[in-house]
């Protein structure tokens, strides 16, 4: 966990599929790392978005200092 008052950042990596055929991006909590200029992760949660399988989104979300 991250200690009172530290800075809290905050990086996301999504990637996206198109009608189940075309996929882009890159997802990884590596690069939600680096998107966010993290050096110590504190937490990583995730979000996925499905809207009648033709558009699909999921993103890794990371916060640390």
């Amino acid at each position: 966990t991250l200690a009172r008052g530290a800075a809290i950042k905050t990086g996301e990596a999504c990637t996206f599929n198109y009608v189940g055929a075309v996929s882009l991006g890159d997802a990884s909590i590596e690069a939600a790392r680096k998107n966010g200029g993290i050096k110590k992760i504190a937490y990583i949660d995730s979000s996925y978005t499905n809207i009648l399988g033709l558009y699909q989104k999921y993103c890794t979300l990371v916060r640390g200092k």
